[in-house]
């Protein structure tokens, strides 16, 4: 397993990977993570998990729970406890990450709706107010590969978050949607159908011994020069 401390940024390894050019000058990265670079949601993870191990973990202290996936964060703590004070202190670690808080109200929590009842939590799909239902429509000049993509995408998605009892209201609700859209139920259910198919399957990712290697070099070199400025980039004389 590679690790590094909290002081070596992501953005070390980033600089270690790639430069970047603009208006015809080379420029290279030095503080947060280059979009749709392979690596960047990799570095992004084991920066956050370092921040946790580190920080975040102690804050919320030891009677609380931390749960998180990639940026959203369930946090169940004492009623005694002082959100404002925990926030602050969260947001006091790194200043490029700051957090917001929503509460529990009448017992349900958005984001993915997080129901609790008298045998714990259940789990559907939250939408907000502003929600418009606005989905690609089937007469669109997509291809029907994105135009399928678009639709099977609902139906993982409420498989995974939906508990039993608010599943078929799910599908429900998703095949509603995109018939008023004008997409055909067959077509609808077909998807639903390979959806249910792709449950459980297992996706691998072979990584060469040259780019674990190289992945390894970079992270162990912990020491920021310090004659690099902050900012977002600067200009490579």
């Amino acid at each position: 397993m590679l690790s590094f401390r909290c002081r070596n940024t992501a953005s070390e390894v980033i600089r270690g990977l790639r430069l970047l050019e603009f208006a015809g000058e080379e420029y290279q990265q030095i503080s947060g993570l280059a979009m749709a670079f392979p690596l960047s949601a990799v570095m992004a993870c084991l920066f956050m998990e370092t921040l946790e191990r580190d920080n975040y973990k102690d804050i919320i202290g030891r009677y609380s729970t931390w749960l998180r996936y990639v940026d959203d964060v369930l946090v169940i703590v004492p009623r005694r406890s002082c959100l404002h004070h925990i926030l602050k202190r969260l947001n006091f670690v790194q200043e490029k990450i700051q957090f917001t808080v929503k509460e529990e109200l009448e017992q349900k929590l958005p984001d993915s709706l997080i129901h609790q009842d008298d045998d714990g939590l259940c789990f559907s799909i939250y939408r907000k107010p502003t929600n418009k239902d606005d989905y690609i429509h089937y007469y669109s000049v997509h291809n029907n590969k994105t135009k399928s993509g678009v639709v099977i995408g609902f139906f993982p998605r409420a498989l995974r978050i939906c508990n039993p009892e608010f599943l078929e209201d799910e599908v429900t609700c998703i095949i509603n949607y995109f018939i008023k859209h004008k997409n055909h139920r067959g077509f609808l259910l077909n998807h639903r159908k390979k959806a249910d198919n792709m449950r459980g399957q297992t996706l691998h990712v072979k990584i060469s011994s040259s780019s674990r290697e190289k992945i390894h070099g970079i992270l162990q070199e912990r020491k920021q020069p310090e004659n690099i400025p902050y900012g977002p980039a600067y200009r490579i004389p």
